[in-house]
């Protein structure tokens, strides 16, 4: 697995979309628009249980 390519990155910053790679518990990267998601990480099945 590799990080998001630049042109994903480019065209998700122009339409506005978040990119999110690299995701493992505790923690990701956000490549665009990181004021999309929450501060806090949402409930998961796995914290739900």
């Amino acid at each position: 697995m590799s990080a998001a390519s630049s042109l994903a990155v480019d065209l998700a910053d122009e339409v506005g979309m978040t990119v999110a790679g690299f995701i493992r518990p505790g923690g990701f990267n956000l490549y665009t628009h990181p004021t999309a998601c929450p501060a806090e990480p949402a409930r998961t099945r796995e914290t739900l249980a």
